[in-house]
């Protein structure tokens, strides 16, 4: 019975010590949101919108936060007025560098246009700034 006893209360304690090492956090929800519109490295427009739905995750190992994964998708509008269909993509973590932020936008618009853009941001950097590394604008 000790036996037992004993494997069962390190079954527990070592399921529970995983969990601990190794979790994961999810939050599903709403929010605002703002994205520019860049072509050939000029800005063209600002898009943005709010009742964007945002689902995070956030994985953790040995109680340090390693990486964070967020998918947003939802409507948002045009200084112009078109109404564009969004899914951006984000990752932050150690990449090829500590804590860079790299995301890619797929807009899909009312009146035809589709934005595809990629872009990053160093918060290593004293002034944070964004850079878009690629975009796919109608036309090009």
């Amino acid at each position: 019975m000790k036996t037992k006893t004993l494997l069962v209360f390190c079954l527990i304690t070592g399921m529970a010590i995983t969990r601990l090492c190794a979790q994961s956090y999810q939050y599903k929800g709403e929010t605002e949101w703002w994205t520019p519109v860049v072509c050939n490295g000029v800005e063209i427009d600002q898009l943005t919108g709010s009742n964007l739905y945002i689902h995070q995750i956030e994985h953790y190992k040995a109680g340090g936060l390693q990486w964070i994964n967020v998918q947003v998708h939802g409507e948002i509008t045009s200084s112009s007025g078109e109404v564009f269909q969004v899914l951006e993509i984000i990752k932050v973590g150690h990449f090829p560098q500590p804590w860079m932020l790299f995301w890619h936008d797929n807009l899909r618009g009312s009146e035809g246009n589709h934005y595809i853009m990629f872009f990053e941001l160093n918060w290593n950097d004293e002034i944070p700034t964004i850079t878009c590394t690629k975009a796919v604008c109608p036309g090009n």
